[in-house]
């Protein structure tokens, strides 16, 4: 098979090849293989990654960048090829889950003086500090806009009590 990204095969039965993700679910929906999963995928390397992330409080083990998705697609695609299917996806929502409080517990820990240096994100961590950058500025932009309103509205009152104060200076003239 002569691609963009590459040539593959010749595929013969019993034979392993490396191909790429998206490849290997065409080629498993069409029930012309079984695929292997990632070393990173086995159930003793997540029990370790797993150990490891709930050791180092503040630094990520490294994890393919969209493990969580490649994850979830070989649930869904290849179920039958991944060994103790439900522990391995225990494991992996155990290690999703500590690296999300990993998360919470360093942003919570920002300041403007000291920067955060985050090694070994992925896609979904990303994604999650997204999530709580754009809620956070959020509710700056809505503090600034509050904070300008009741600027105007003090103005408003200060000009209007200049006013009155005026038009009883007049009154008092006349």
């Amino acid at each position: 098979m002569n691609l963009i990204e590459g040539s593959f095969g010749p595929f013969r039965p019993s034979i392993q090849k490396t191909i790429p993700l998206w490849l290997a679910v065409f080629l498993k929906r069409r029930q012309r293989c079984t695929v292997v999963v990632p070393e990173w995928m086995v159930k003793e390397k997540l029990e370790e990654v797993l150990e490891r992330e709930r050791e180092d409080e503040q630094g990520f083990q490294p994890l393919p960048y969209h493990y969580f998705e490649m994850s979830e697609l070989l649930f869904k695609e290849a179920k039958d090829d991944v060994v103790d299917l439900h522990l391995v996806r225990e494991k992996l929502k155990d290690i999703s889950s500590v690296r999300r409080n990993k998360l919470q517990v360093g942003l919570r820990k920002i300041t403007a003086s000291d920067p955060v240096e985050i090694a070994n994100l992925c896609s979904v961590e990303i994604e999650f500090i997204r999530g709580f950058m754009r809620s956070a500025l959020e509710r700056f932009r809505r503090h600034d806009v509050a904070g300008e309103a009741a600027q105007a509205r003090a103005a408003e009152a200060a000009q209007a009590a200049a006013a009155h104060a005026r038009a009883g200076a007049q009154a008092k003239q006349a």
